[in-house]
């Protein structure tokens, strides 16, 4: 049954075409995928968020008033005791439910233990679901945060897009469910369609005891079953909530009852109870409060006009009345039409060829209100994304140290004891390889002085002075007028891809490093298999003045021989850091106190000595290198 009731009845460069369209529509977006149902954040009215990242920021729209939600209501049977594929009954709204996984994971496990049994096991599931939507703030009752509108009335637009994000959450759709698993045992399939009839009419809403067949073989089944309950989205700080563990089909109407209650009869979530199932999302450009605290219609900006939008000559080689032609076949107004430096031979009056300045049409034009928007939309989710990368550079560089730090405090005669993996979803602890805390002190910090540490926040200092800094400054104007001075006006000015300094996209992806030798980024020394070793001479490194204070030369000249030895196991293959750092980090000996076999002790023992030679010859000791 279904009915429904109530008062009512964004790879990278998907950055740059995703961003471009979503404010060229200037319209909201909804997302109704995993992006947003990670229970570890909290979606709420009015909060920022980044499509780029996918990331939620400051709650920055102070909500009022929402409007009233409606509800779908669902509440179903699925019958698998059909000699049937199971894949193929699984389709349909059991897919689409939360339960969904639950229920393929009770089936598999029992498809493996009733190999050899005499009887077989039989599912039956019970859905309750129901869906709030038209759940949205109204943006004539809400009103920008003062500190957020402060921000915007000192034109600290990039201030303003770290801390509100590019968008903000107008509208969530919310589920709950709750969803039983019924199973039971019988020696033929005749008797379980039959019990599995007389099942579902004995649910919710109905009288139990009514409708269940007595006869022996119902009771035998009967005395099988089992009922698993898992909930999605509930309230539970309701009485009646201990009612969630069923042991028979009485108390499964209560289980039942409770839920919907939970569901449909809270006296204060106003909605807002339930699992996120979609959200709609809105420029920041697109909501009046942020147009008037930025002053757009206020905001003049006069720049050169792009050449596509000046006319040209007609063909037969005429200017519109009132313009004359540049040597570009451009059409202006004379007083824009600028000599350049550079001269052409033209015939005089008395047909002599004589040099002239070359002219070139400079129209300026006025932005429109609508470009503005435009750019201000796609640079903020752009200095979302910049913001992001630069923080994930951070939280890397204090993750590495801290693990240093704790695979030093490791003495020496642990370095045969296996480390445990970090057991996460993106990873499978059961596949990774063995490591032991020799091979950590080798790969992550074989010189024994946090160097790598320091290489990486020298790399994250050169991201930043030959990328971030130069992008920052392209967005805030610099390069507008003769002045290298910026000024925040001009964020709105030009899109990020238009300036030379923003375009180096590589820059945005996870363990990146400035390239100092070609410009643009290459992978950091954490995620290279083998380093690349720089000079102070690289033409594209950052810059210092030598001691002399007269000449120029690279700031930071990281060595990265050692690690080249220290990361590379017995077959001089090389394992990226990052990897070693993702899996390993923080470093926990494994439960069982394993050590590393024998086998592959004497192959540590192998890279340990070539690490140790590598380690020698940085310090400029030939004498130990000799005696080993």
């Amino acid at each position: 049954m279904k009915f429904t009731f109530g008062t009512r009845g964004l790879v990278l460069l998907a950055l740059m075409a995703g961003s471009s369209l979503h404010s060229s529509n200037a319209s909201p977006m909804t997302i109704a995928d995993d992006r947003i149902r990670d229970l570890d954040v909290s979606p709420v009215l009015g909060r920022g968020y980044s499509i780029a990242t996918n990331s939620f920021q400051s709650t920055c729209l102070t909500v009022e008033k929402t409007s009233e939600p409606s509800y779908n209501y669902e509440y179903y049977y699925t019958d698998f005791t059909e000699d049937t594929d199971t894949e193929s009954q699984m389709t349909g709204k059991v897919a689409g439910s939360f339960g969904y996984w639950g229920i393929k994971a009770e089936m598999a496990a029992s498809s493996t233990s009733n190999s050899k049994s005499k009887t077989k096991k039989h599912f039956i599931t019970a859905t309750m679901r129901i869906e709030r939507y038209y759940s949205s703030l109204l943006e004539d009752k809400s009103h920008l945060s003062d500190d957020a509108k402060t921000l915007l009335e000192r034109e600290d637009y990039i201030g303003f897009f770290k801390a509100c994000g590019p968008n903000y959450v107008r509208g969530i759709r919310r589920a709950q469910e709750v969803s039983a698993i019924f199973s039971f045992e019988s020696v033929d399939s005749s008797s379980a369609k039959e019990f599995a009839a007389s099942l579902k009419v004995s649910g919710y809403g109905q009288k139990v005891e009514g409708s269940m067949n007595r006869s022996s073989k119902s009771q035998s089944i009967k005395n099988t079953l089992t009922i698993k309950i898992n909930g999605w989205g509930l309230g539970l700080n309701k009485s009646g909530s201990d009612t969630l563990v069923a042991t028979s089909l009485e108390e499964f109407n209560g289980v039942m009852k409770f839920a919907f209650d939970s569901m449909t009869k809270s006296e204060s979530d106003s909605g807002q109870t339930g699992m996120v199932y979609g959200m709609e999302v809105v420029p920041w450009t697109d909501n009046t409060s942020f147009q008037v605290a930025c002053r757009l219609q206020e905001s003049i900006l006069a720049l050169p006009m792009p050449r596509n939008l000046i006319k040209n000559q007609t063909s037969d080689g005429k200017c519109p009345r009132g313009l004359e032609a540049d040597d570009t076949k451009k059409c202006c107004d004379g007083s824009v039409l600028e000599e350049l430096e550079t001269t052409k031979t033209v015939k005089d009056e008395a047909g002599k060829d004589v040099q002239v300045n070359k002219t070139r049409c400079e129209p300026m034009r006025i932005l429109p209100p609508t470009v503005l928007k435009n750019n201000l939309a796609n640079n903020g989710e752009f200095i979302a994304m910049l913001d992001s990368v630069t923080r994930y550079k951070m939280n890397s560089l204090f993750t590495l140290e801290k693990c240093v730090a704790g695979i030093r405090a490791f003495p020496k005669r642990y370095d045969d004891f296996l480390l445990k993996t970090k057991d996460t979803v993106k990873y499978d602890a059961t596949l990774d390889t063995e490591f032991s805390v020799g091979e950590l002190k080798m790969a992550l910090d074989p010189l024994e002085d946090f160097s790598l540490v320091t290489m990486v926040a020298h790399e994250l200092d050169e991201f930043v002075a030959m990328f971030y800094d130069p992008c920052i400054a392209a967005i805030n104007g610099m390069n507008i007028g003769v002045s290298q001075d910026t000024d925040p006006k001009y964020f709105m000015a030009e899109s990020w891809y238009n300036h030379p300094e923003c375009s180096y996209v590589s820059c945005l992806a996870d363990n990146m490093a400035w390239d100092r030798k070609n410009g643009g980024c290459t992978p950091g020394i954490t995620a290279q298999t083998k380093a690349v070793t720089y000079t102070e001479t690289d033409a594209n490194c950052a810059k210092k003045l030598d001691t002399d204070g007269e000449t120029e030369i690279c700031k930071h000249s990281p060595d990265a021989t050692v690690f080249n030895e220290c990361s590379k196991d017995q077959d001089d293959n090389h394992v990226a850091a990052s990897y070693i750092v993702d899996h390993f980090c923080m470093p926990q000996l494994k439960a069982d106190g394993g050590k590393v076999s024998s086998t592959k002790a004497v192959e540590i023992k192998k890279m340990s000595t070539t690490c140790d030679a590598a380690v020698d010859k940085k310090n400029n000791n030939p004498a130990a290198t000799a005696s080993k």
